[in-house]
């Protein structure tokens, strides 16, 4: 038996559907208290009608017009229908008009057959606020008592969307060949959301499977033990991937293959761990049918432990931007931008730690063009990046990146421009020269990376020190101001020094204040200044006055030095103890 909540004429209106097709009403309610029984439906009996058809059957009516309004709402006026484990979830959706939500109960679902959705719906499970990801320190676990699980058969499908505007949230969906799938053989399925849901155990194909789709939006989930992958979206233009854990995945996020248009991608904030049969994110379609088309961005993502490329692109017009991307096996580099594509940039990423290589850029005798490689981070890889030439192309910018060390990359190539040689002790940059079709040489020193300047400021802090202030008492006690002398010392040991400032702190929070004494500093790093402070404390404060003077310096990485301090008081009196 199905309840739904309808709401019409300002009324709340709670409607069953019993198992023979029936419509019973239960009651109404203002807002939400009840009234008691609704005035419209309270005559006089037929006698005092003076007919004895007439009361019932405008009874009668009535009710059939409530019922009707009640159960046929329309999209302005939606429905929420009440599901529990062991109701027909197709019947609700059945019984459901365009804009309703079937809510869900705790509890399990079996699923035999693939569940339709040919009608712009939500599914809404118990933990639709709730963040599933285990990284974001979610309370959920899979199976657990919250949840509402749709359990699969262990083939086929769970969840078939045929409309546009669906949203699936807050459920744990598993245990099928594939848990969510969208197609279309015509116009692009608009709008489907997927959010806060867990989903594992997709044996067939990627656990979430959109062809043909247009917005699509699947944040905030988790994802696992899905051995194809987890997100595939083919044929589908600006969508949204945003803050989901992917793990123990075939291949984690694919978004290819666009309809004759740009994809548009958003990809950010995602974790991505432990995938292990492609790439951890992959943008385009390999074969060179995207290479002409924006792909979006792909920023602000981790991506770790991956068998293949950590992100790979294969369209043009993408931003690679804020990653960190570590522990990527495969061959062709944990960054990876090939084909003709242009307007590729890849900056301010942390890539390191990849047994291969951290940027490979190109293949073969596929042309990339105004790709840039710029203020990444790129240490610690076995190669630092790899650039595939051919006849025609132009150089590589590859400046100011961090290649693990002051010194600058190694590799023994030649800056094109600057003449700067690449013999320092950081990652190497290498180059290969495309030989013909589906061929490469080997990789060796490169000619056609422009590598300076690079960055690479060391992560080694400043060390800031401060002697003794003079004088350290002030008295008398008169209220005049008094130069106080402070002398100190800061050293950077890799020459990178940003600044150096004092930080005057007032116990009383009048003379609060900063003074930069970076000009100041000696070719030691010494320092004499001095600070002008008064004299004066409140003749209650049986402590005395007390200014906290303090030493901060940063280098041009950002790194802080362990700051020093000094005090100087003004005593209540000369007394004992001052």
């Amino acid at each position: 038996m199905l309840t739904l909540l309808a709401r019409s004429w300002g009324r709340l209106h709670y409607v069953t559907l019993s198992p023979r097709g029936l419509l019973t009403r239960r009651g109404s309610r203002h807002g939400g208290a009840s009234t008691g029984p609704d005035k419209r439906t309270q005559r006089p009996s037929p006698s005092r009608q003076g007919g004895s058809e007439m009361g019932s059957w405008r009874t009668y009516a009535e009710v059939l017009v409530f019922a009707a309004v009640a159960f046929l709402t329309t999209a302005a006026h939606s429905a929420t229908i009440a599901v529990s484990p062991g109701d027909s979830i197709a019947a609700a959706i059945a019984a459901a008009s365009p804009g309703d939500t079937i809510s869900f109960a705790p509890g399990r679902y079996g699923i035999s057959a693939p569940i339709s959705i040919a009608k712009s719906l939500t599914l809404r499970g118990p933990q639709a606020d709730v963040d599933p990801r285990p990284s974001a320190g979610s309370g959920r676990v899979s199976g657990g008592p919250g949840e509402a699980v749709l359990e699969g058969a262990g083939a086929g499908m769970v969840l078939l969307i045929y409309a546009d505007n669906v949203t699936i949230e807050g459920l744990e969906i598993a245990n099928a060949g594939g848990l969510v799938y969208l197609s279309s053989s015509g116009a692009p399925r608009k709008n489907p959301t997927i959010r806060s849901c867990i989903l594992h155990g997709a044996a067939g194909m990627a656990a979430v499977s959109l062809r043909q789709t247009e917005g699509a939006c699947l944040q905030n989930n988790y994802v696992f033990s899905a051995p194809v992958g987890a997100f595939s979206l083919e044929y589908a233009v600006g969508c949204t991937v945003r803050e989901n854990e992917i793990s123990g995945c075939g291949v984690g996020i694919k978004v290819w293959h666009a309809y004759g248009t740009d994809i548009k991608a958003t990809i950010e904030g995602n974790l991505i761990h432990g995938i292990t049969g492609g790439a951890g994110i992959s943008l385009g379609n390999e074969s060179g049918v995207d290479e002409s088309r924006a792909g979006g961005s792909i920023v602000d993502n981790v991506v770790d432990g991956v068998a293949g490329a950590g992100i790979a692109v294969f369209t043009g017009d993408t931003l690679i931007d804020g990653n960190e991307v570590t522990g990527c096996t495969g061959a062709t580099g944990a960054v990876y931008v090939a084909n003709r594509v242009a307007g590729a940039v890849i900056t301010n990423n942390d890539i390191y730690d990849n047994p291969a290589v951290g940027v490979r850029v190109g293949r073969q005798h596929r042309v990339v063009r105004d790709v840039r490689v710029n203020d990444n981070t790129i240490s610690g890889n076995a190669m630092g990046l790899l650039y595939v030439w051919a006849d025609g192309a132009a150089n590589l910018d590859a400046t100011g990146n961090d290649w693990g060390d002051k010194s600058g990359p190694s590799g023994g190539g030649v800056d094109p421009s600057s003449g700067a040689i690449a013999d320092g002790s950081g990652d190497s940059i290498m180059e290969a020269v495309s030989t013909g079709y589906g061929n490469e040489s080997e990789p060796c020193p490169s000619i056609h990376v422009l590598f300076d300047p690079w960055g690479g400021a060391s992560s080694t802090p400043p060390t800031a020190s401060l002697g003794s202030p003079d004088p350290a008492v002030l008295w008398p006690a008169n209220g005049k101001p008094v130069a106080v002398t402070i002398q100190g010392s800061v050293t950077d040991a890799d020459g990178d020094l940003g600044q150096a400032w004092l930080e005057i702190e007032d116990e009383y929070g009048e003379l609060d204040g900063t003074q930069d004494v970076t000009a100041a500093l000696g070719p030691d790093g010494a320092f004499v200044t001095s600070v002008t402070l008064i004299a004066r404390r409140d003749g209650k404060d049986k402590d005395g006055r007390e200014y906290v003077i303090t030493l901060y310096a940063v280098d041009a990485a950002g790194n802080e030095a362990a700051s020093d301090s000094i005090t100087v008081v003004v005593p209540h009196d000369q007394g004992k103890g001052r």
